[in-house]
């Protein structure tokens, strides 16, 4: 079932469908490809080696920030909520990174909107990096509670009549760079659109993007599951070192 998804600055970009906006709404938003945003749903997952049914979930990586200070003050913001309440049901995986950390959130509980205050806390730059149920997925960063950039690899999956702009999809890009300099352009080739313009007398189409964003990688562009590629270039993968978060968590 497509779902919205919220950005940190609360405007909503509601797929085809689903929510309260409708279809010419969805459009219009969709042609400010940098501008889009969405709400916060995801479904709870672990990684593609699992059983688990895909759909939705956020990897929310936190620059300069170690494993033990995010276990810490996650434990500290979950142990604020009452025994009945979401915040005390949530449970979620860290994990250490290179220069980062990591929490890796399910949607069912809203653990995103419940662990935001989190990077809003720390003050530095963290960024949200979201599977969309196949389709593709996306990122949003932010420093502090201010919102940097927003990013999305295929905007074509909410609607085929996009603005392209290849100057916005360049200043997004060099944004996220730029503001996580430790892996900085390595990033660039995971962040091209999968899609590219061809003009010929005088019309343009896009056509798919073809291979991979580095040989190594295991999926290609168009592939959703790209984003594991991308994250396992923060040193975030299942053989990093991790731990599970929670009220109850062993």
């Amino acid at each position: 079932m497509r779902r919205a998804r919220e950005r940190a600055s609360g405007a909503v970009y509601s797929r085809s469908g689903v929510g309260s906006l409708g279809k010419q709404q969805n459009r219009a938003l969709a042609k400010g490809w940098g501008r889009v945003v969405y709400s916060s749903f995801e479904v709870a997952v672990s990684t593609r080696d699992s059983s688990a049914s895909m759909s939705y979930f956020t990897y929310r990586l936190f620059r300069d920030i170690t494993l033990d200070q995010l276990k810490a003050k996650t434990e500290a913001n979950l142990a604020l909520y009452e025994p009945e309440s979401n915040g005390a049901k949530i449970r979620v995986t860290g994990f250490q990174g290179d220069g980062c950390s990591a929490l890796r959130m399910g949607f069912r509980l809203h653990e995103e909107e419940i662990l935001r205050p989190i990077g809003f806390q720390f003050g530095g730059i963290w960024m949200d990096v979201r599977y969309q149920d196949g389709d593709s997925w996306d990122l949003s960063l932010l420093e502090g509670a201010e919102q940097r950039t927003n990013h999305s690899v295929n905007p074509w999956a909410f609607d085929s009549d996009v603005e392209y702009s290849q100057r916005h999809v360049d200043h997004r890009i060099n944004r996220v760079c730029t503001l996580w300099p430790h892996q900085g352009e390595s990033l660039r080739p995971y962040l091209l659109p999968w899609r590219m313009p061809i003009t010929e007398f005088g019309r343009t189409r896009f056509i798919p993007r073809k291979g991979k964003a580095y040989d190594a990688d295991q999926y290609e562009y168009g592939d959703a599951y790209q984003i594991y590629d991308f994250v396992r270039r923060f040193g975030i993968q299942e053989e990093s070192r991790q731990v599970e978060i929670g009220r109850n968590a062993e």
